[in-house]
């Protein structure tokens, strides 16, 4: 558990230095017309190791950096493959996990520029609908809270 904190810890540390990195692709732009979008994350988590839960947080700054207005974001939850039911445990015959073996991210409280939004969960996927679309070159606020359970699986 120390050591996932610790890696998460090291890829946010690595974004920040991405402005001062020649390879950086804003700095150094493959093709004309080439984008991607940018983000920029703040966690604030805990971790109880008693419980096998991560609480927390998160602030999201996203840069839309394409040419369309954007009307939905797609999030990955790669922890919610581990819950019964879900699509790669339905693949591997193993959907009957007893609740305490379950892995699963549950997200609370999304809001979008200080607006509360609703998004929707498919198995590993989070969709969330905008109230407003982000247009190009605009930046959205992100904010959910977290909880993210680690069974005995």
């Amino acid at each position: 558990m120390r050591l996932l904190t610790f890696v998460i810890c090291l890829c946010l540390a690595s974004l920040s230095l991405a402005q001062e990195n020649s390879l950086y692709w804003k700095n150094r732009t493959p093709v004309q017309g080439y984008w991607q979008q940018d983000v920029a994350y703040a966690i604030n988590a805990s971790l109880n190791d008693e419980t096998e839960l991560i609480s927390g947080d998160l602030i999201l700054q996203y840069t839309n950096n394409s040419p369309d207005a954007l009307t939905q974001l797609y999030f990955h939850v790669y922890q919610n493959m581990f819950e019964p039911n879900s699509y790669k445990n339905q693949f591997d015959g193993n959907s009957d996990a007893k609740a305490e073996e379950w892995q699963k991210t549950d997200v609370t409280n999304m809001r979008v520029n200080d607006r509360q939004v609703a998004f929707t969960k498919d198995n590993t996927m989070l969709i969330v609908d905008l109230p407003e679309p982000i247009m190009p070159g605009s930046v959205a606020k992100i904010e959910c809270a977290f909880t993210t359970q680690f069974g005995s699986q």
